[in-house]
């Protein structure tokens, strides 16, 4: 069977809006449509229904010492090789070819690799010790298929982690009774985002759906709704019941978040709607310390200089636009985590493009991040067209875990591996 498309993969690797999982109850996605300006949570309080959603949801403010994790998938196999660039090896722009970014356009950072020239947002914040590059980050031995691999990054962890769970699924279950605890900015929620009895919730990037609006018929219809969830009899009735509590319980809470929404944040391109939706629920302090956004595709097989070019640009003015919109007294404890299935080849096809490769560079952004270099930039002087990963991606999850989630990586990954090191 032939490998699936990025969003093929992402697709079967996700639980989309309307299906159940086991363990998990229905879907609450129609009631999820949150946006917001930076609407601070005390706006919130008050409102008795919002009151009587907030103690439903479980919902309760971050302690001062909470770290959030926003996690950017660039689905389809981000080229790390023109993300993070190797100017100065002569042997970049022979290998390439066709896909090489000129020298004389790099965001320098050190006098051998610099940024693709679109990234200036990333640039300003690594000189200010805010970034840290890993490179050759990937697994061994390397499986080119996007659904493949992307279910390995998403599963995380050893072999013996439990079968169908996420990695910050897994931590959930060990620390999470707030549904808000983990949000997936988007229409599904990937297996990374699934654990044996929680997941995260997802919330789309457009307007607020029914369950918000304060006038009276809208209002009754809800009340009815709630009657009908107060009701138990069993079986599926009490599934369904649950469900539509906490769907209005959801919508409820994140309704007042809407507000007016800057058109700077308002989506312009997909990953700078979504990152702002992100911004606008951190500042709300209603428990997220999850936040994930799913964005692609980045399967360059053809015409990459322009196409991949377009993509860092887009994610360098999300970045921008997501601390512009992020409260100043919460950005210190936000950490930015970038990742992709796989790299791309070091040659360039007929089409001018790259083929799945291997190994990757990711970015980790924030406060909280001890800037600079992490990891080996892959080897491009030798023969092989798809180097050898050098980091372990689950080091990378490791390293975030202990230093962003407090939590004990070794139980969620089902096994111990290194810590990078590149967070305070």
């Amino acid at each position: 069977m032939s490998d699936p498309t990025a969003h093929d993969a992402y697709r079967r690797l996700s639980i989309p809006g309307e299906s159940t999982g086991v363990g998990i109850e229905l879907s609450r996605r129609r009631f999820l449509q949150a946006l917001a300006a930076g609407v601070g949570s005390s706006t919130l309080m008050g409102m008795p229904w919002v009151d009587r959603a907030l103690a439903s949801s479980g919902v309760a403010p971050l302690a001062a010492s909470d770290r959030i994790l926003v996690l950017v998938g660039m689905y389809g196999g981000n080229d790390g090789l023109n993300t993070v660039i190797p100017y100065a090896d002569p042997d970049y722009a022979r290998r390439r070819g066709a896909v090489a970014i000129p020298a004389s356009t790099v965001n320098v950072i050190d006098a051998s690799v610099g940024l693709h020239p679109e990234l200036k947002t990333v640039k300003k914040m690594y000189d200010a010790k805010q970034v840290a590059i890993v490179a050759g980050v990937g697994y061994k031995p390397a499986d080119f298929s996007h659904f493949s691999s992307m279910a390995l990054w998403m599963k995380g962890g050893a072999p013996t982690v439990a079968p169908g769970s996420g990695w910050i699924g897994r931590w959930l279950d060990e620390k999470s009774s707030n549904v808000f605890t983990a949000v997936t900015v988007g229409q599904s929620v990937g297996l990374h985002l699934v654990g044996r009895s929680q997941q995260a919730v997802a919330v789309g990037s457009s307007g607020p759906t029914f369950g918000y609006s304060t006038d009276p018929a809208t209002q009754a219809n809800v009340e009815r709704l709630r009657a009908f969830a107060s009701t138990s009899v069993g079986g599926w009735y009490d599934m369904i019941a649950r469900t539509i509590g906490k769907q209005l319980d959801v919508a409820q809470v994140v309704g007042p978040i809407q507000a007016a929404v800057p058109e700077s944040t308002a989506g312009s391109s997909e990953i700078l709607a979504k990152m702002g939706t992100a911004a606008r629920l951190i500042n709300a302090n209603i428990g997220c310390r999850v936040l994930d956004v799913a964005w692609g595709s980045f399967d360059t097989h053809a015409n990459e200089i322009a196409d991949h070019g377009t993509k860092m640009k887009q994610f360098d003015e999300a970045l921008a636009a997501f601390y512009s919109v992020l409260d100043p007294a919460i950005a210190p404890r936000v950490v930015v985590m970038t990742w992709s299935e796989f790299g791309r080849t070091l040659t360039a096809t007929a089409s001018a493009g790259t083929d799945h490769g291997s190994s990757s560079s990711l970015f980790v952004i924030g406060a909280p991040v001890k800037g600079g270099r992490y990891g080996q930039m892959p080897p491009i002087s030798g023969t092989a067209d798809r180097p050898d990963a050098t980091v372990d991606f689950r080091s990378v999850y490791s390293t975030v875990l202990d230093g962003t989630l407090g939590a004990g990586s070794s139980s969620v990954l089902g096994a111990t591996y290194e810590n990078l090191g590149f967070l305070v």
